[in-house]
């Protein structure tokens, strides 16, 4: 873990700063903070930050957004996110799986230094491991790299991960046994009206995971994906 933080300092410290921007932007929380982020920066204790909420709904993407409003599904939560924040609908990745993609997001390192990857070359068999279909086939919870949680409870700061297994080894952690978003809202509030609300809040539901691209050929499909939506807008309320 050690070599791995290191290699990665720079980038995440940026990474803290650009992200926690994003966020508050996304939920539309205040925020109070330095006016410009320069790439030479490797630090953000100099910024005053208030709390910061990272939903990740595994399995959303920008055209089933555009599908419910095509159809006039309502989803005011999600309406309001994107009039008061930041809509990306041209993202590319070169991580092309979901859960090496959060592991990277939560350390800023790349599948080679946190360890968690779906599709790998192995150069002792010069094999391609994972067929690239069954997630199932390659997928461990394996993390090598320090991690933006452990991060911020190093500079004093408090936060909670539900059903984000990139922490799961850390006692921010919490596993609610079921990955929608209402389990995981349902733990959130618990812990806030038990504790109080932690600096950095991570919220994980895989319930969209149905189908990451809807397909004309099953209407049905999109239908289902449709009602979850509709039921994950209430949550974000």
């Amino acid at each position: 873990k050690g070599v791995g933080y290191r290699m990665i300092r720079r980038s995440l410290s940026r990474a803290v700063a650009l992200l926690t921007v994003f966020m508050f932007a996304a939920a539309g929380i205040g925020f109070s903070g330095p006016t410009s982020v320069t790439a030479d920066s490797v630090t953000v204790t100099d910024a005053a930050y208030g709390k910061v909420v990272h939903i990740t709904l595994d399995g959303f993407y920008s055209g089933l957004y555009d599908l419910a409003k095509q159809q006039g599904v309502s989803v005011p939560n999600l309406d309001k996110l994107g009039s008061s924040g930041i809509r990306i609908t041209d993202m590319k990745t070169t991580i092309p799986a979901n859960q090496a993609a959060r592991y990277s997001a939560m350390t800023g390192a790349y599948p080679s230094t946190t360890g968690n990857t779906f599709v790998y070359y192995d150069p002792a068999t010069q094999t391609i491991v994972g067929d690239g279909q069954s997630q199932a086939s390659t997928e461990t919870y394996t993390n090598d790299a320090e991690t933006l949680t452990h991060v911020l409870e190093q500079h004093g700061r408090s936060a909670l991960a539900i059903n984000e297994k990139a922490v799961k080894d850390e006692s921010v952690y919490v596993d609610t046994g079921t990955t929608t978003l209402q389990s995981a809202v349902d733990a959130a509030i618990a812990r806030i009206q038990s504790s109080g609300q932690p600096d950095y809040l991570n919220l994980y539901s895989d319930e969209l995971r149905i189908n990451a691209i809807y397909k004309d050929d099953q209407p049905g499909l999109a239908a289902a994906m449709l009602e979850k939506l509709q039921a994950i807008d209430v949550q974000l309320g």
